[in-house]
């Protein structure tokens, strides 16, 4: 016995249906996966802008510690200058090395 028409063509409605609902979540799920690539993407890189921020820190610190030995050095050699010999001594314990090694131990990410 065949189908009355109206029920092959409901079968084939509801089949075509079925396929388009396929497709619609195959492209959901890949929207799915395309944001969480996007969301994961974007947490990388405010890592990396807050590396970024932290090595700006750090160079501004290496730069104000160099900037201070350099008048410390400058004060020194102005004070050996016009000091008696004593007074040189006291001033060459202050060594420009032992502060640069401290500034340069500042690790760059």
């Amino acid at each position: 016995m065949d189908a009355p028409a109206g029920t092959t063509q409901t079968h084939s409605l509801n089949r075509d249906i079925g396929a388009t609902m396929a497709e619609i979540l195959q492209s959901v799920r890949q929207v799915n996966e395309i944001v969480a690539e996007i969301t994961a993407a974007s947490e990388e890189q405010s890592i990396g802008i807050e590396q970024v921020g932290q090595t700006i820190v750090q160079m501004d610190e290496a730069t104000q510690l160099c900037r201070m030995n350099s008048q410390f050095t400058s004060f020194n050699l102005a004070v050996s200058r016009v000091a008696p010999s004593g007074d040189r001594e006291v001033s060459a314990r202050f060594s420009l090395r032992s502060n640069c090694s401290r500034a340069a131990s500042i690790s760059v990410m």
